[in-house]
């Protein structure tokens, strides 16, 4: 009876120490190794709206078609003109052309090799001119396809219509002033009166949270608050449907807020719904999110084995 009694004490001694030995492993603080990202593989590109640029648009190597349902809206005025802008990234393009297809990418309409562009820093612009055979007011599906060295033929896609009148794409540039300006505004913090037209404040909103701000909140709250956010990336806006009096357009941008000492770096994504009245643009749905960035080489980030993120 002794001899089991001290097998007993000698197991549980063991698993003891054990747990002692784990707990102990476990709660040593490690260490983050991190390495530095890759920069851009493929190019990207914008589309010309007036004198603005819209719908970033991202290389893919695959060759299936998606038809332009879900894609971005490139909206062209009667002249049928196209401008399109090139970030390289240091890629070297060897040839450029495009081909226009039925909006469910049926049909192949036409194809066009570019050979007339200019590049200058690592920017390359150009444009194309759809033919006769494309109808205005009519959806069809635009690739832009980049020849790239060592790296092969990337498509990028956008859905493509060509405006009936002037007066149409006159519009829809208005419309996205409209909302660069509003986007501007409320990132000055001082524009709270400005904006206020465009609301419909709410009680039931929350004016307590960043992380997702809308219509119905207060113009303090749509104009930041006390966060004063310093921009630091060019606000890069989609527009995804446009009709004769509504458009819609969502843009990200990524910003930086210091909260007490620290630096934290969020990335922000907006909606706007649009409507064009008699005198002004009313704006019927509106909507701003805020989502932190994590950095694993910022200890600060880690407290009592958690990472904390939020806003």
């Amino acid at each position: 009876m002794k001899r089991i009694l001290l097998r007993i004490a000698y197991v549980f001694a063991v698993f003891i120490i054990t747990i002692i030995v784990t707990e102990s492993a476990i709660g040593i603080r490690g260490y983050q190794t991190t390495t530095d990202m890759a920069g851009p593989v493929l190019p990207l590109i914008t589309m010309d709206l007036g004198s603005m640029t819209v719908n970033e648009l991202h290389g893919r190597r695959q060759s299936e078609d998606t038809g332009a349902a879900s894609l971005p809206l490139t909206l062209l005025s009667p002249d049928r003109r196209a401008g399109f802008t090139v970030y390289l990234f240091g890629t070297k393009i060897e040839s450029i052309s495009s081909e226009i297809r039925d909006a469910d990418s049926a049909n192949l309409i036409e194809t066009q090799e570019i050979d007339v562009y200019t590049e200058d820093d690592g920017i390359l612009r150009a444009a194309l001119i759809p033919g006769n055979l494309i109808t205005p007011g009519k959806t069809y599906l635009l690739t832009i396809r980049l020849g790239i060295r060592d790296v092969g033929d990337i498509r990028y896609d956008t859905a493509m219509r060509v405006c009936g009148s002037e007066d149409e794409y006159t519009l829809a540039c208005e419309a996205a002033a409209f909302a660069r300006s509003f986007h501007e505004t409320a990132l000055r913090g001082d524009g709270a009166l400005d904006l206020s037209v465009y609301l419909e404040p709410d009680d039931l909103a929350s004016n307590s949270d960043f992380s997702s701000v809308g219509i119905h909140n207060s113009a303090e709250q749509v104009t930041w608050g006390e966060l004063h956010p310093q921009e630091l990336t060019d606000w890069a806006f989609t527009l995804e449907q446009a009709s004769s009096e509504t458009f819609e357009l969502s843009g990200r941008f990524l910003v930086r807020v210091t909260e007490n000492e620290k630096e934290r770096v969020y990335l922000c994504g907006e909606h706007y719904q649009l409507r064009r009245g008699p005198v002004r643009f009313y704006m019927m749905d509106y909507e701003r999110t805020m989502q932190e960035l994590f950095d694993p080489a910022d200890r600060s980030f880690y407290q009592s084995g958690q990472i904390l993120l939020g806003i």
